[in-house]
């Protein structure tokens, strides 16, 4: 026998058992969708992650306190020193009450430089999305840059905040002249962003809270040693030994970037790996089924072999059976995980996260097909054994 007649006998027993075959794969289907939907949507993350670092750039770093400590002009000034810093920007955030129209509203206020240097090299220059107005500018005073959620509130608490109104951070008034669309990662937060002079004074403080600071472009390719070199100058000016622990740390974009791949990677991994689980489970499944088709057609395959079919026809007819079983579930499976993953931007991007598109790729799709392929052959070796091994006459004496 041909290897065509062996898939056409195996797909006309399929239709006949329609039901039977459908429950058989759904466990398939179910694995296939779930690989399918989480590996495009990681990768999908993954990407706009990767989006956002190439805007933000590889050659900087930023440097935040470790528990109270500040930082101080001296700080700066130390790090400036440092032959591959271009330029540091020092800022400023902390947790205060804003008010809008007798509304007092917790809110984190950002303190940013606004001379011309600091906001063309600021690690968000050109990410920060504007609704509506503009964002802060050169010599900005009392004004602020509002995020979404303070600006137009939520369903239970809405806000008609409009560029032109006047917010209230420690009694000092502010004219907003901006507001940011609406982005994946505020959710709920308050955020303000007003010159670095102004929040200084509202905040009432005179040392800042984060640094962040830019290599020259010549430096990209060793930043980790750049990054020493701002450390030491950093234990010099702060007066920290090489016994004491460091009272801040610096980190460069690449390696925050870094980190996250390893950790969505990880991820990933051990959920497919739970989710492969079921896929077993489904290859049990068809395993049954072939064993009860095995015996529902055991005088047929008497008559097959009476006419002439060798022991390797039968085999192959019932692993080929098993096997097609698999690829229809994994093909219908890809097919739901790419209509679930579709479904997963859309909600993403209704929430703000539209810079995530999924990624289904060719490599996906194969690697999905040939395993849910592997995994139906694989199945149907025993019951496979099982047919070949039965005699003519048994089976054709079979009732």
């Amino acid at each position: 026998m041909s290897f065509f007649e062996y898939v056409f006998i195996a797909f006309r027993h399929i239709r006949r058992l329609k039901f039977r075959s459908w429950a058989t794969i759904i466990g398939i289907i179910i694995s296939i969708l779930a690989i399918v939907a989480l590996t495009a949507i990681g990768q999908g993350t993954q990407n706009a992650i990767l989006e956002q670092f190439m805007q933000i750039g590889a050659n900087k770093a930023v440097v935040l306190p470790v528990g109270q400590a500040t930082f101080t002009d001296k700080d700066v000034n130390a790090v400036f020193r440092v032959d591959s810093v271009e330029h540091v920007i020092p800022a400023i955030t902390q947790s205060s009450i804003v008010e809008f129209k007798k509304e007092k509203i917790p809110a984190l206020v950002r303190g940013l430089p606004t001379d011309k240097k600091s906001l063309e090299l600021a690690p968000d220059s050109g990410i920060v999305k504007v609704l509506e107005g503009r964002d802060l500018k050169e010599n900005d005073e009392r004004v602020a840059f509002v995020n979404y959620y303070l600006a137009k509130g939520d369903e239970l608490h809405p806000r008609d905040l409009k560029v032109g109104d006047k917010i209230f951070i420690n009694g000092y008034a502010f004219r907003v002249v901006g507001i940011q669309a609406k982005t994946s990662d505020q959710s709920r937060s308050v955020i303000v962003r007003i010159p670095l002079k102004d929040a200084l004074r509202v905040l009432n403080k005179s040392d800042y809270t984060i640094l962040g600071v830019i290599f020259k472009d010549e430096f990209s390719d060793k930043i980790d040693e750049e990054i020493e070199k701002v450390k030491e100058a950093l234990r010099e000016e702060r007066d920290i030994s090489k016994e004491d622990k460091d009272d801040f740390t610096v980190t460069s974009t690449e390696s925050i970037f870094e980190s996250f791949n390893q950790i969505m990677t990880i991820l990933q991994i051990v959920v497919i790996g739970i989710v492969s689980i079921s896929l077993l489970i489904g290859g049990i499944g068809i395993t049954n089924t072939m064993f009860a088709s095995v015996i529902e057609r055991t005088k047929e395959i008497g008559t097959l072999k009476a006419i002439g079919a060798r022991n390797s026809d039968i085999f192959f007819i019932f692993l080929i059976e098993a096997g097609i079983l698999g690829l229809v579930g994994g093909i219908l499976g890809v097919l739901f995980g790419w209509l679930v993953s579709l479904g997963v931007e859309k909600v993403a991007f209704t929430l703000g996260f539209d810079n995530i598109k999924i990624v289904i790729s060719p490599l996906l799709v194969i690697a999905s097909l040939s395993f849910s392929f592997f995994v139906g052959i694989i199945s149907g070796v025993a019951p496979a054994l099982k047919a070949m091994k039965l005699k003519p006459i048994d089976a054709l004496r079979y009732e």
